[in-house]
């Protein structure tokens, strides 16, 4: 190779952990992968804390085998913000075990498109990960289902579920009984398969398939994929009570500039009492 590849790239070692290098920057019309862009996930060590971190830098060629950037002679990376890490993820083509182990690693990476991670339907209580969550529907089959309300929801996964030890096996699902007493079913995928592209592609089929209302369909793709909604739902309907936003698009979306608007004059309280004023499941 004419240039120090990404792999062989550790500094600044002070503070720097390389653990993988996840795209080499070798593409088709590249195969070497000079002068492209190679992106790693390692670790951050900084005043007796560590994070993982999303790290970046631009391959060398013949002419600066070094690439950049560079301190003191030395090949290094710098850091992805934080709150920039998942637009470059989602752009990025994964092999399942590089995703899993960034699962395993920077599960961080994946809560959701503002890191803010999600709340959960049944209990109310944060899901901080991903991997600690489920999108479960009710099926949609016409008039034998007695279920009112929305169908479509973002719970604890089993594993992760606060009400575990009260509800055993179901923890933060629907129940069976509930199931029964509406004449219906359930269905469920992990959160993480509707994240990225793939993800907002798979829940726009659940659209075209009408296994799930539109509407609650659109909701959660709102809630995976806009920045701020999924806190600022919580008091959009104070904030449009008192006039603090006027949305001028469909009912049920709105401008980024709108939510940061509720975010910042509604500081969060009581998640779950917030919660309560929305729509009941079931």
């Amino acid at each position: 190779m004419s240039y120090i590849t990404s792999d062989k790239v550790t500094s600044p070692r002070r503070h720097f952990t390389l653990i993988a290098v996840l795209d080499d920057g070798k593409t088709k019309d590249n195969s070497t992968g000079a002068k492209n862009v190679s992106i790693a996930v390692g670790r951050w060590k900084a005043g007796g804390t560590e994070k993982p971190v999303l790290a970046m830098r631009w391959n060398g060629d013949e002419e600066n085998p070094i690439g950049n950037p560079q301190s003191r002679g030395l090949p290094t990376w710098f850091l992805v913000p934080q709150h920039m890490s998942h637009v470059i993820l989602d752009r990025i083509s994964l092999s399942e075990g590089k995703r899993q182990l960034l699962m395993d690693v920077a599960s961080e990476f994946f809560a959701g498109p503002d890191g803010t991670g999600w709340i959960c339907d049944k209990c109310g209580k944060p899901i901080r990960t991903a991997k600690d969550g489920v999108v479960e529907w009710v099926e949609f089959d016409g008039s034998k289902s007695h279920w009112k309300g929305r169908r479509m929801f973002v719970v604890h996964h089993l594993t992760a579920s606060p009400l575990k030890k009260k509800r055993g096996d179901e923890g933060c699902y629907i129940s069976q009984d509930e199931q029964d007493r509406a004449h219906t079913q359930t269905d469920s995928t992990p959160l993480d398969e509707f994240l990225g592209s793939d993800g907002l592609t798979q829940m726009l089929a659940l659209i075209s398939d009408a296994k799930v209302p539109a509407k609650d369909v659109l909701e959660t793709i709102q809630r995976l994929h806009t920045p701020g909604f999924e806190r600022a739902r919580l008091y959009i309907p104070s904030a449009l009570t008192e006039g603090l936003i006027e949305p001028n698009l469909a009912p049920g979306f709105y401008w980024q500039e709108e939510l940061k608007c509720v975010l910042e004059n509604y500081p969060e309280q009581d998640l779950a009492v917030a919660q309560g004023r929305n729509e009941e499941r079931g």
